[in-house]
């Protein structure tokens, strides 16, 4: 028993390795001025941090379980993205103030945004965090599950340090909270839920960046 916890950990610290690199690597991307060389090797360098939740799931001997049947489980993805985006975009305007910016209105841009959104950002991190690394953390602690999802939620937001700020990172391990006791709370929420919500709601901070604020 005790050898097996030791090697899911050592496949966790395997694991946050190959992403922390891949996704410097993605920083470095971001730097380049041909706009769509950008975009490709960005897609390219999130695409293949899937990968390596599908490799870790696998080494690490969890499975994906993927089903498009299931009303209940799109029901959550929209109450999710809804309820997210309440708190986190309408509440704080009343109070004087936005946790977003703005973004100029650029047809292209924003399509986009909208695919990058619901096709790679939310299905892979959700794949990374919620299914490998909430999936093995609550593992490791099968009695209590609810500090694996805090600690899967705090490497979320630290992740975010890499190429973005404290405060991004502080959100983003909040919402990171959101989503992953939604996976591990609530009957009926899978991967496909919070992969959706995720996407909707990062969709919904677009939009609001773009016409909102």
């Amino acid at each position: 028993m005790e050898g097996s916890k030791r090697k899911q950990i050592a496949l966790l610290a395997g694991f946050c390795i190959a992403v922390t690199a891949v996704t410097s690597l993605g920083g470095l991307c971001m730097r380049l001025s041909e706009r769509w060389l950008k975009i490709l090797l960005l897609a390219l360098c999130n695409l293949t941090n899937g990968a390596l939740a599908l490799l870790f799931l696998r080494l690490s001997g969890q499975r994906l379980i993927v089903s498009l049947r299931g009303g209940r489980q799109y029901a959550i993805a929209l109450g999710l993205a809804a309820a997210l985006g309440v708190g986190m975009i309408l509440l704080p305007i009343p109070l004087g103030f936005s946790l977003f910016g703005h973004t100029d209105f650029v047809p292209w841009k924003l399509a986009y945004a909208v695919l990058n959104n619901l096709l790679i950002i939310g299905p892979v991190e959700e794949l990374m965090f919620r299914e490998y690394v909430q999936g093995t953390l609550c593992g490791l602690l099968p009695k209590r599950g609810w500090l694996g999802v805090l600690l899967a939620s705090a490497l979320f937001g630290a992740w975010h340090l890499i190429n973005g700020s404290v405060m991004q990172a502080l959100i983003t391990a909040g919402i990171g909270c959101v989503f992953g006791f939604a996976r591990h709370r609530l009957n009926g929420c899978t991967w496909l839920s919070v992969a959706l919500g995720h996407g909707l709601y990062d969709t919904l901070c677009d939009l609001a960046m773009h016409f909102l604020f």
